[in-house]
């Protein structure tokens, strides 16, 4: 699909390009599919077959939106694995062990920032769920998930795996 030859050089290319063709981004963008990943066979992608999902985020993510991560959950309709270091709009907490699809929010100490910017002082809380001191939980989590399809909170409580 071309762009119009009048629009070419105008100011706000890129924002009337955006406007003017979202399926473009559509077919990139995770959140514009996520409701078909468990979608019935009727209701899914014609290539796609039905998925179940460990979905994992961290508090204070300056790489991924922990809100992205929400709206996901509750798009697909996860339970939050209890006990959960906050409550999750939207979300029921549930106690483990579970099958199917599960939410896990991991508090690894920074806070969310309360401005678009996110907070200089997080450290790195998206890597700290693979990389960091306290990364054997949520990989032995993941591990045990990909291997059985269940999801057990080993966290001694909520999830703060410091």
């Amino acid at each position: 699909q071309g762009w119009p030859q009048e629009r070419v050089g105008e100011r706000g290319d890129e924002q009337r390009a955006e406007e003017d063709d979202p399926p473009a981004r559509d077919r990139v963008e995770p959140t514009g599919y996520t409701h078909l990943l468990q979608a019935t066979p009727t209701t899914a992608l014609p290539f796609a077959t039905m998925h179940e999902a460990f979905v994992m985020d961290a508090i204070g993510d300056k790489t991924v939106t922990t809100l992205g991560a929400h709206v996901m959950a509750r798009t697909m309709g996860l339970p939050l694995l209890a006990p959960a270091p906050r409550p999750v709009f939207g979300l029921t907490e549930m106690q483990g062990p579970l099958t199917g699809s599960v939410f896990a929010e991991f508090d690894f100490g920074p806070t969310e920032s309360t401005t678009q910017f996110p907070n200089p002082a997080a450290g790195d809380p998206h890597g700290a769920l693979v990389f960091g001191s306290g990364a054997a939980i949520p990989r032995q989590m993941a591990a045990d998930y990909l291997r059985t399809g269940v999801v057990t909170n080993l966290c001694s409580g909520a999830c703060d795996p410091n």
